[in-house]
């Protein structure tokens, strides 16, 4: 079953009421053993794992329409949000097993996708999985779906800073999500990545890379004008306190966009 689970519940408290429901079962605490495996098993198992929205589109490796109209942030989560009957589960997993230099190289992707039989949210609080379907990502691939997914969020804080009520409530996060990004950029980042994926052995090896290697490239590009603008708000709302924060990422976001080229 796929769950909705209460506003601002932790899985941890979601698992406890859940364990509570079922005191006869054991609750794992990963998703490492295979699902025939847990049913030769004799026993009662719970497996509980936070799954994202998904759509139809994305198990084809496709975008959902409205992600490519210029639909504002907002509306764009609400349709990502709202009526879905399809949701992921995302795991990363190496297939080398001596650790490589650049983490990017070998960093693969197992996605699950979910199909219920309802649409979520509604007025029911859970719906059945009727199907599910897995597939592998490739590390370029995952590289390049982390960067669309990270602009998209940042994007997405902005807009809720700008709009909010109450924006204290909005600015803590946005400023770590900025400072988690700039931060990792700078200690080699976007420099791994060029390593990885940008250098002609790469295309020689993977020729049929090539045109996501330039949306890679273009993404990585995008980030650099999504952080501009979101430190442009962010300025806007800092403390005084935080003020040299602010001024450190400025400098950081500086020296990433010489890097980029």
């Amino acid at each position: 079953f796929i769950y909705v689970g209460d506003e601002g519940e932790r899985l941890a408290d979601f698992s406890e009421r859940i364990k509570f429901q079922h005191p006869q079962s054991e609750l794992l605490q990963t998703t490492s053993q295979s699902m025939e495996e847990l049913l030769n098993k004799p026993g009662k198992f719970l497996l509980i794992i936070t799954v994202l929205p998904s759509n139809e589109e994305e198990t084809k490796g496709d975008k959902p329409a409205y992600a490519t109209e210029n639909f504002p942030i907002g509306m764009k989560k609400f349709f990502r949000h709202n009526d879905v009957d399809v949701f992921l589960y995302s795991k990363a997993f190496r297939k080398q097993k001596v650790k490589n230099n650049n983490e990017f190289e070998d960093l693969w992707l197992s996605n699950t996708f979910y199909f219920t039989k309802d649409c979520l949210p509604s007025f029911q609080r859970r719906s059945e999985i009727v199907r599910k379907a897995e597939i592998v990502v490739n590390p370029l691939d995952n590289a390049l779906h982390s960067v669309q997914n990270k602009n998209q969020e940042l994007e997405e804080m902005m807009n809720s800073l700008e709009n909010s009520t109450d924006p204290s409530n909005h600015l803590k996060p946005f400023t770590m999500a900025l400072n988690g990004v700039i931060d990792a950029a700078v200690n080699g980042g976007i420099l791994k990545y060029q390593e990885a994926f940008f250098s002609p052995a790469y295309l020689e090896l993977n020729p049929s890379s090539s045109e996501t290697i330039l949306e890679l490239k273009s993404s990585l590009q995008e980030q650099m004008k999504v952080l501009t603008k979101c430190l442009a708000v962010h300025i806007r709302f800092v403390s005084d306190e935080m003020r040299g924060l602010h001024d450190k990422l400025e400098s950081f976001l500086a020296k990433m966009k010489t890097e980029m080229g």
